[in-house]
């Protein structure tokens, strides 16, 4: 069964406050013959955006002051082996891995933490955030972190964790393996990995295609990929006016609608247990018209959907007869 999550911005009385700022580093220095960490073609096309997530976790946690210390030493430590998230933008194609550092941000909110959840308003989840998703990095800039984390401590005693990666450096899948790594250190000092984890993905198994037509074609759209062709992507927005043209040539002549989907599923942040529990719910936290963000249930046992789209829309998406043989919504709001 499919939930539907519907965001249809009913104010949450919900205040956060600052109570720290940090700058915390890798607690082990990068090495030097790893100091340039040069990104991949898709990493270099990436949208210019940070990928939220948050994760909430029920009261009561453990003491504060506890809390805060015990985080911040481990979040220093798994740095150390996902070293690019403590690096620097340096151009379009590659991160400097000088271990300038990650933010690390603590608040305090006032409010229900199980209303915040329930009502699922993603303008209200993003004063959670550490940074805006939409924040643009400047290549000039060298205080501009391409990690940011926030401690968010609620009244009742429960606790959402929020991070932003830039989306070049990480997608959803690495950034569940930083969180799940984060939480197994906090959890357990002596947990320690053997290599640097951001380098070492296992195997994935494979088999042969026989299709010689559709292999010619992928040899000669590989070919076409050169340092030229990756350039005029870049220059100028040349990828968003691609996007744009491709978007223009398919919606030709007819009235298409253009819709996303990104599915975060089978993504291990519900195995994220820094030692107070698993999350009880996930928040992707990022508002973009006509997108769907797939997530699995607390449970295992079903997908929730994040959709986002104009009140128009949501209007007709409801009331559709066929939704309701697969999903039931979120109480609406």
């Amino acid at each position: 069964m499919m939930g539907v999550v519907q965001d249809t911005g009913r104010c949450i009385k919900m205040e956060v406050e600052i109570i720290s700022k940090e700058i915390l580093k890798p607690s082990s220095s990068t090495p030097q013959h790893l100091r340039t960490y040069k990104l991949s073609v898709l990493d270099q096309l990436a949208p210019p955006l940070y990928i939220p997530i948050i994760l909430f976790y029920s009261p009561p946690c453990e003491n504060f002051c506890k809390n805060s210390d015990h985080l911040k030493e481990s979040f220093s430590r798994t740095l150390t082996h996902f070293y690019p998230f403590a690096g620097r933008v340096k151009d379009d194609f590659s991160i400097d891995c000088n271990d300038d550092g990650a933010a690390f941000i603590e608040a305090r909110v006032s409010g229900d933490m199980s209303m915040v959840i329930e009502q699922a308003d993603i303008n209200e989840h993003q004063q959670l955030l550490p940074c805006s998703p939409y924040a643009k990095i400047s290549k000039l800039s060298t205080d501009q972190v391409t990690l940011a984390v926030q401690v968010n401590y609620f009244n009742c005693g429960g606790m959402a964790i929020s991070i932003c990666i830039w989306h070049a450096v990480a997608d959803g899948s690495a950034l569940a393996t930083f969180v799940k790594s984060w939480a197994a250190i906090t959890r357990d000092p002596n947990n320690v990995l053997d290599e640097v984890a951001i380098a070492n993905w296992p195997e994935i198994e494979s088999s042969a295609l026989n299709y010689n037509s559709l292999a010619g074609k992928l040899d000669e759209s590989i070919r076409k990929m050169n340092d030229e062709y990756i350039r005029k992507f870049h220059a100028g927005g040349g990828y968003f006016n691609f996007i744009k043209r491709a978007r223009e040539e398919v919606m030709k002549g007819s009235n298409m609608v253009v819709f996303s989907f990104s599915s975060w599923c089978k993504f291990p942040f519900y195995e994220a247990d820094f030692g107070w529990g698993k999350p009880i719910r996930l928040s992707p936290a990022l508002q973009l018209n006509r997108v769907a963000i797939f997530l699995d249930t607390a449970d295992g046992e079903g997908i929730e959907a994040w959709i986002s789209l104009s009140k128009e829309d949501m209007v007709m998406f409801e009331q559709h007869p066929g939704i309701f043989t697969y999903a039931s919504f979120s109480p609406s709001i």
